[in-house]
């Protein structure tokens, strides 16, 4: 679909008593979504039934949504969500049918008129029984992917979230609390791709995936026992919560967690910069350690002035550490 406005919550809403299956591709380019009400809304609604419909059911092959704008100029009082995807939590049905995911999804130079508050992209609590029709996996050494999800240049909802692993307060969501095994090759294996994008908070818990993130601020990133990588370049961190709950960021990953030319700012709870707090940021302690990859990470200016003001300074084994540091110094 091509330079196309749909009037309504939905651009999409795939039929559930067919399934809300999609076989093929699914590509809008250009397309504008105007909100007629204060609830929910959707780019792609995929609400099937946990049933068995004696048809393989799923969410598209492919889905790439480029240059989109949200306008809610009817709406203008909305509070709701607006996700990119609405998909429903399951992977598989009682039957034990599996669902079927996309090869790749892409989210490019999305937009929101109207009000302040941005978009969510999806939710996917359970990747362990799709099947994507490719094989990936994970060795223990490396990642192959059969999945990628490229998320660039979309305005993201500004988020404060109650505390740093609050799961609702998230664009996007891969995994869960409780580890899951695996069933095959044909499960879930993503590589997933952050470019441009601003505030990201996201948790990806007991999953396998590669995750990039370039040109991003950000928020909360909560990745308990991730089995792949997180490559962070370019990056500001700058975690805003309402309430202080151990550390900001869980960022240990088996294939190693890597910071270039990244800056990380004073974080702010209950609407008030902290430079203290960096201390309970996960990878940096003043004049202590630093933890994980690092190439030429920065403090923000708030943090380097505030312990100037304590006629503190910063010794240069730690800046050296901030220059260069190797994971396996940890």
């Amino acid at each position: 679909m091509e330079d196309t406005t749909r009037h309504g919550n939905s651009f999409i809403n795939f039929r559930r008593d067919y399934g809300a299956k999609w076989e093929g591709r699914i590509r809008l380019d250009g397309c504008t979504l105007k909100p007629t009400g204060n609830g929910t809304v959707s780019v792609l609604s995929h609400r099937m039934a946990d049933f068995d419909y004696k048809y393989p059911i799923g969410f598209a092959r492919s889905v790439m949504v480029n240059d989109m704008l949200i306008d809610y100029s009817a709406a203008p009082e909305s509070t709701a969500p607006c996700w990119m995807m609405d998909i429903v939590p399951f992977s598989k049905t009682e039957t034990g049918a599996r669902l079927f995911f996309p090869n790749l999804i892409e989210f490019q130079h999305i937009r929101v008129s109207g009000r302040k508050k941005g978009i969510r992209l999806l939710r996917i609590p359970n990747p362990h029984y799709y099947d994507l029709r490719r094989q990936g996996g994970y060795d223990g050494s490396r990642l192959q992917a059969n999945c990628t999800l490229i998320v660039d240049d979309v305005q993201l909802e500004k988020m404060v979230p109650k505390y740093p692993n609050d799961i609702n307060q998230v664009h996007f969501l891969i995994g869960g609390e409780a580890a899951v095994e695996y069933v095959d090759q044909m499960s879930l294996f993503p590589e997933i791709r952050y470019t441009d994008c601003d505030d990201v908070s996201v948790y990806m818990g007991n999953c396998i995936a590669s995750v990039f993130f370039d040109r991003c601020s950000i928020n909360t990133v909560t990745a308990p026992d991730l089995r792949g990588e997180l490559v962070f370049r370019n990056c500001r961190f700058q975690p805003n919560v309402q309430k202080m709950k151990g550390e900001f960021y869980t960022l240990d990953s088996t294939l190693g967690t890597r910071f270039t030319n990244c800056t990380v700012h004073a974080p702010i709870v209950t609407g008030t910069a902290n430079p203290e707090l960096v201390n309970r940021t996960g990878f940096v302690e003043i004049n202590r350690s630093v933890r994980h990859y690092h190439i030429n990470t920065a403090l923000g200016n708030r943090i380097v002035n505030h312990y100037r003001s304590q006629g503190m300074k910063l010794n240069p084994d730690f800046i050296a550490m901030l220059k260069l540091h190797h994971g396996l110094e940890d």
